[in-house]
């Protein structure tokens, strides 16, 4: 249920980003946030249980973001 709710507020909040932004530099961030994100999994992890569902949670934000950017691919 709750990936339905990120997936659904990724969409949305990338495709307003876009507009304001462009697709150069959302995805340049999305990609840096990512990156970022994913590295500090194992670090975060090690101090609790629930910092690691919200890292966990943040990767599935920033992966879904791309879905809304496809029409600006073209």
């Amino acid at each position: 249920y709750f990936s339905g709710v990120v997936n659904c507020l990724s969409r949305l909040v990338s495709g307003f980003l876009i507009d304001k932004f462009g697709y150069s530099k959302l995805m340049s961030l999305v990609g840096i946030l990512l990156t970022i994100d994913l590295v500090s999994v194992y670090y975060v992890g090690q101090l609790h249980f629930s910092t690691l569902i919200v890292a966990v949670w943040l990767v599935y934000f920033f992966a879904f973001a791309q879905f809304s950017t496809i029409t600006a691919q073209v």
